[in-house]
């Protein structure tokens, strides 16, 4: 099965692609962002597709990473997440549950893939939740004081 988001932006002429931005600070320009990688950078053990959206919730610039929540699809997903609704900033296609799960994913993976890959931006406020939740997730403790 072929990727959702194909390498060329210009082959598929029924959808509007995003102007893809280039990375200089991605410690500012990178959270938010969201990509269609594949399963088996995600760690998703999923064979009815190729790929999920995955949206960037931390930069760690000293391990060269970032942090990503990976998204499925809200009708089959359970559990608690953040519902995002598709628009033309995002770039998804259908109603999108991102739960957080640590997925470090090293730099290099995302500028390779960051053009081909790009699908939009989460709003502030659903990056805010997406932040919350991590910091619970990472220190159940003191989390809920951020």
């Amino acid at each position: 099965m072929p990727p959702r988001h194909p390498p060329d932006h210009d082959a598929d002429a029924t959808r509007s692609w995003p102007i893809v931005p280039d990375i200089e600070e991605p410690e500012t320009e990178l959270p938010g962002c969201i990509w269609f990688l594949g399963n088996d950078t995600l760690g998703i053990a999923n064979r009815s597709t190729v790929d999920h959206p995955a949206a960037c919730v931390r930069v760690d610039s000293d391990l060269r990473a970032v942090t990503v929540a990976p998204g499925s699809d809200a009708a089959k997903s359970w559990g608690y997440g953040v519902r995002v609704e598709p628009n033309p900033t995002n770039g998804l296609t259908k109603v999108t549950m991102f739960r957080f799960q640590v997925r470090l994913i090293r730099y290099h993976v995302i500028r390779r893939n960051h053009a081909s890959r790009y699908a939009g931006r989460l709003s502030t406020s659903e990056l805010i939740v997406l932040q919350r939740d991590m910091y619970r997730a990472l220190d159940p403790v003191r989390g809920h004081d951020r």
